[in-house]
């Protein structure tokens, strides 16, 4: 066989087995690509949780609550809320649970929490009135917690919220505090009476 010239069928290598140093090649690639293969799943899988994570808790789409947009939504619950109502919330954060409210000619009548009544002092809390306070504290903290609560040098406060477009009740509001607690609510249930 002239030099250079290379039979493809027979051995690679001189007292070998077609294909053996092809194959041994072939199989340390595949061990040591597994372990590779194991990290980018790895690696894909965590990303895809801490996408999804920052989707549900910090970038929920709400909009920024701002003076303007409270207020508005304050006129329109003035104007265009009814008067008795019941209302179920789901709360997040640092106290979860769930809010049953019930409202008539403006005064809360009835309230439960995770099933259990409250006491009635904590009734209006969870009226839509006691949201929009809520609302309007954690704005004004918002502006400059250090001053407003004495928080550590450095705390920022984001406070979100939505807005029903119809009555103007808070649908939806997240408080994102720097080393604090996250509070979030929904509103799953409204129903005028």
């Amino acid at each position: 066989m002239p030099e250079g010239d290379h039979n493809h069928d027979g051995p690679a290598h001189p007292g070998t087995e077609p294909g053996a140093r092809e194959g041994t090649r072939s199989a340390s690639i595949t061990f040591a690509s597994k372990p590779f293969v194991l990290v980018a799943v790895s690696l894909s899988i965590l990303l895809v949780a801490i996408v999804l994570v920052l989707q549900y808790f910090v970038a929920e789409r709400l909009p920024l609550l701002t003076e303007a947009n409270l207020e508005a939504a304050q006129e329109l619950w003035r104007t265009a809320g009814p008067a008795s109502y019941d209302l179920d919330l789901k709360l997040g954060g640092a106290r979860p649970g769930t809010v049953h409210v019930e409202v008539r000619n403006q005064t809360v009548t009835a309230e439960t929490r995770d099933g259990h009544v409250p006491g009635k002092w904590t009734w209006e809390t969870w009226s839509v009135a006691g949201l929009f306070d809520t609302l309007s504290q954690d704005l004004d903290i918002a502006q400059n917690p250090e001053e407003r609560i004495q928080a550590p040098s450095g705390t920022k406060w984001s406070v979100r919220c939505e807005f029903d477009p119809k009555f103007g009740y808070p649908r939806r509001y997240h408080r994102l505090v720097t080393g604090g607690p996250e509070v979030f609510w929904n509103v799953t249930h409204f129903e005028p009476k």
